[in-house]
């Protein structure tokens, strides 16, 4: 795990790669430009990568001489994780070039985080449920700290051997890195990658990053096999050798380097595994061992460890070495020190050929040895967590079950310890394969299995794996008999609710019923306070309060002051639910001070997320922003800065597209779904970022909106997320002259309004339902009619206030037809406009758009200037293109000239005859079939101006009938928009 390998081939060039140099060329001038860049080369075993990162690395130093280069190499234990191991070296590397004064400026109190990997920068922080956020950011803040100096490459070869920690925290940098010159290099097999191969999910995500580039790295053509043997032979191959070597190796490099290295007059081997075994099988017996020793412990290993395990004496052990490296096996590895096999397809090879029992053995000795190193405190090839993980592996392929069952549990714990909580799991489900494969395991693990199960569930709910800590909780309760061990039988139902909304109810009900009626615990008032939440979350405030009072007298009773603070924070929703925003503020404020008094962050960080809401509520946009802003203010000083910006970003998002800052909010969204969010967060960002491309008419919305039809499957139990999804998904409908089908996806989810829990998210829901009914022609009246009804319950449902007054009036306007259009959009403008309202920006615009219409309708052109002046600016500074184009649309029937509006163009029709801008609008209303009444409506105009263009027309295109005029604008292209 040290320095730059020295693997890759002995003097062999590096031929036919000139596309591959060429794409590393481009990614070291961009990443040196100051955008972060992620390289990933993929291809079979012996293809060249290594080759290639290594050019890489001498390419970043040619274009500049002051660039850092780091590596890591992942570590195959078969499916065991050593977590972080890969990274262990390029943070220590790091570390040591930025210094004591750089590693203070990039770090500053994350220096204790950091720590917990790398023990000589000091003492450790203290563990703490955000330890790993808190690391990962200590990390991302050295690497930027480093580029502040000189450019970095970071390479991690063999990745698909990594650890889930070591991919976690690769996706996560790939995230974070923003403007920085860093360049990440990553190699892995893509001959490794079967259908269930953990990092395929990793390669999708990383596909999906715009600073990602995959590379699939090809095999040689035959002319470049010719040129590579010419160099390592020192002679042209004969056509018959040229043939014989394509054909036996497919042009992999690697094999071409061991078939051109094979004795003069020597046979090829039959298959590539017989042609790797041609060195190891020519070794001295003493040599045999040694190389055997090695590959069983790795692929790297250390002098002093290959000593004991072999058992020989200094010299011998010299001897032998000088063997395996003379033939080309081994390579001295200075930085650990110790040896390293040239190629990982040689150890592995090795490794096969070993007898059962010797293999058993070495694995025997391994494990005795590495057990030793860790009882007396020395992990140099890794951390703690990572020794331990090597331990059970050893013991587990040396068959000795009951110390591979305490080797699993120590690397469990340490694995936990180390911000490790997948590769916790790991060693967890290790010691369950075994319980019943060794004697008294419930001694051996000091618990019985259904406590096992449940500790694997924790782990995997800090690994977030949700449906899998769900199923190790099942599974524990199915261990625990309700009846004889009632309290622990509730205890876990309550810590470890269903995430599903008639389960939970049902869990935490049974749970009660068996806790003892008149106790006061813990179990209790977390019970009642997770009843009161799942109430709130689904409308139902009687319930709600009651249960949380019941939560708050718990709390009480027991002096505490967290519980209690969630519990106040529960009445403040269940206020919420029926709009009592005064008594909101006054009891999120009461929840605030408990918090802080308990040094609660993480239910600090709740109240801020409620606050948010009300605020949201009442219309005060700006202060949720400056909410989020003082949000992140606290994370970073707790070390999760980037971790609580994604936390925050679902409202800093949704009211900046209140504001109109619809950049900030794109930005915002792409900045939260950037990090390794949970599934809700995720999806509500995608909504925001999908919301804004609708508006703006993107090409991109498309995909987007299908993109979350696929996320609803998320969230079908929470209006709150369902209701926005039917939001942009009917806007994508309305935008596209669909309103049947808008309505249609609106009606289901208007019938769920009950409460104004979710009023931030039912309002603008309610506002598309009433823009669909006004679209949908009069031949559906009876349909309307219910859709009608249903808007108007759920309006009711809503109890306007704050905000939610001034889209009452903007649904009151949607809704109007004639001369009530005019007062009522009146009202809704003056409303938006009025001093202190902050938006929606964009309902703002619309309702300016709709007033000048009306005002047109009116005959008050003088009027309708301004307002379609005003809507029109709007629209531009939002980019809300489809907006934009029924203003002008407005303003050129209306014929109100508009800044940087032109009329349409004539347009000649032949036989020197042309039709006017205003003639080609009335053709294209005849041919879609409006009358002279209909016409002058849609144009404000005359009736009688109608007809004198109607009778121009029928002259200019020589029709003898209104019908006879459509036909011919059909047949020469003029119409746009009707149907014949």
């Amino acid at each position: 795990m040290g320095g730059m390998p020295a693997a890759g081939g002995v003097g062999s060039p590096l031929v036919g790669r000139d596309s591959e140099r060429a794409v590393l060329r481009a990614e070291i001038e961009q990443a040196w430009s100051g955008t972060t860049r992620c390289l990933v080369l993929g291809g079979e075993a012996g293809i060249g990568k290594t080759r290639l990162v290594g050019t890489l690395a001498e390419l970043a130093t040619e274009a500049d001489p002051r660039t850092q280069v780091a590596w890591g190499q992942c570590v195959d234990l078969g499916g065991d994780g050593m977590p972080y191991v890969p990274f262990l070296p390029v943070l220590r590397s790091v570390a040591a070039t930025l210094g004591e004064q750089g590693l203070a400026s990039a770090l500053g109190s994350g220096r204790a985080d950091l720590a917990r990997l790398v023990p000589n920068l000091g003492p450790p922080s203290e563990e703490s449920s955000m330890g790993r956020s808190r690391l990962f950011e200590a990390v991302t803040r050295l690497l930027e700290g480093a580029t502040e100096q000189r450019p970095l490459v970071v390479v991690l070869e063999d990745l698909h051997w990594a650890d889930p920690s070591t991919r976690q925290l690769f996706m996560y940098l790939v995230r974070s890195l923003e403007d920085t010159r860093v360049l990440l290099a990553a190699t892995y097999r893509s001959d490794e990658m079967h259908r269930s191969h953990p990092m395929r999910p990793l390669l999708a995500e990383l596909e999906r990053s715009p600073r990602v580039t995959r590379v699939a790295v090809p095999r040689l053509e035959a002319g470049d096999v010719q040129r590579m043997l010419e160099h390592l032979q020192g002679e042209e191959p004969t056509p018959e050798t040229l043939a014989q070597v394509v054909q036996r190796t497919g042009g992999v490099p690697f094999f071409v380097e061991e078939l051109a290295d094979r004795e003069p007059g020597q046979e090829l081997p039959d298959t590539l595994r017989d042609l790797l075994l041609l060195r190891f099988e020519g070794l001295s017996p003493g040599a045999q061992r040694v190389l055997g020793a090695a590959a069983v412990g790795g692929v790297r290993v250390a002098h002093a460890d290959l000593a004991t395990v072999t058992d020989l004496g200094p010299d011998e052990l010299d001897k032998t070495l000088r063997e395996a490296i003379g033939r080309h096996l081994l390579l001295a590895d200075r930085d650990l020190p110790g040896y390293a096999f040239r190629h990982a397809l040689l150890r592995e090879a090795v490794a096969d050929d070993l007898l059962p029992g010797e293999r058993a053995t070495l694995h025997e000795r391994w494990a005795a040895l590495l057990q030793q190193h860790m009882d007396q405190g020395q992990a140099d090839s890794g951390t703690d967590a990572g020794l331990a993980v090597q331990v059970s592996h050893h013991w587990y392929a040396a068959l000795d079950l009951p110390r591979a069952f305490e080797a699993s549990l120590a690397a469990a714990e340490k694995a936990r310890a180390g911000l490790a909580p997948r590769e916790a799991v790991q060693m967890l489900d290790r010691v369950l394969q075994l319980w019943p494969r060794v004697p008294d395991p419930q001694a051996l693990s000091g618990g019985d299995k259904a406590s096992m199960l449940e500790r694997t569930g924790d782990a995997a709910t800090t690994a977030g794996d949700e449906d899998g800590a769900l199923a190790y909780y099942e599974a524990a309760l199915r261990e625990i008999d309700p009846v004889a061990d009632a309290q622990r039988y509730a205890h876990l139902l309550i810590t470890h609710s269903d995430p599903d909304y008639e389960a939970s109810l049902s869990r935490l009900n049974q749970a009660l019923e068996l806790l003892p009626p008149a106790e006061v615990s813990v179990d209790r008032g977390l019970a009642l306070a997770k009843l009161s939440k799942w109430h709130a979350l689904r409308n139902n405030p009687a319930e709600a309060t009651d249960l949380a009072l019941q939560a708050r007298a718990v709390a009480r009773q027991l002096g505490d002051l967290e519980m209690e603070s969630w519990a106040v924070q529960m009445l403040a929703w269940a206020a919420t639910d029926v709009g009592d925003y005064k008594a909101t503020e006054a009891l999120l404020e009461q929840g605030r001070q408990l918090a802080e008094e308990a040094g609660a962050e993480a239910v600090l960080a709740h109240y801020r997320m409620l606050l948010g809401d009300l605020l949201f509520s009442l219309g005060r946009f700006t202060e949720v922003v400056e909410l989020g802003l003082e949000q992140a203010e606290h994370a970073q000083a707790w070390g999760v800065g980037r971790w609580w910006a994604r936390a925050s970003a679902t409202n800093d998002a949704e009211a900046l597209i209140a504001l109109g800052r619809w950049d900030e909010a794109l930005t915002t969204a792409k900045r939260g779904l950037a990090e390794d969010i949970e599934r809700l967060a995720f999806a509500m960002l995608s909504m925001s970022r999908a919301t804004v491309l609708v508006r703006r008419g993107d090409p991109r919305a498309a995909d987007e909106v299908a993109d979350l039809d696929r996320l609803g499957t998320w969230f079908t139990a929470l209006a709150q997320h369902t209701f926005q999804l039917a939001t942009v998904r009917a806007e994508q409908y309305l935008t596209h002259g669909d309103p049947e089908t808008a309505l249609s996806t609106l009606l289901a989810e208007a019938e769920k309004v009950r409460s104004p829990t979710y009023a931030n998210c039912a309002w603008p829901m309610l506002h598309a339902l009433s823009r669909a009914i006004a679209a949908i022609e009069q031949d559906t009246a009876q349909r309307q009619e219910r859709a009608r009804e249903i808007l108007a319950s759920a309006r009711q449902s809503c109890a306007p206030s704050g905000i939610h007054r001034v889209w009452d009036s903007v649904l009151d306007a949607e809704l109007s037809s004639g001369e009530d259009a005019l007062s009522r959009w009146e009202v809704a403008h003056g409303e938006l406009v009025a001093p202190g309202v902050e938006g929606p920006v964009h309902v703002r615009a619309r309702a300016a758009y709709r007033l000048g219409e009306a005002l047109l309708a009116a005959g008050r052109r003088e009027d309708a200037a301004p307002l379609l002046a005003e809507a029109l600016d709007q629209a531009r500074a939002l980019r809300a293109a489809p907006l934009e184009d029924d203003i002008v649309s407005l303003a050129r029937r209306g014929r109100i000239p508009l800044p940087g509006v032109e009329d349409g163009p004539s347009v000649s029709i032949g036989g020197g005859v042309t039709l006017t801008p205003r003639e080609l609008e009335v053709l294209e209303l005849v041919a879609a079939g409006r009358s002279n009444g209909e016409i002058a409506g849609e144009l404000f105009i005359s009736p009688k101006t109608v007809s004198v263009h109607v009778s121009s027309l029928l002259a200019k295109l020589g029709a003898a009938s209104r019908a006879e005029a459509a036909a011919i604008a059909h047949k020469k292209g003029l119409v746009r928009h009707a149907t014949p």
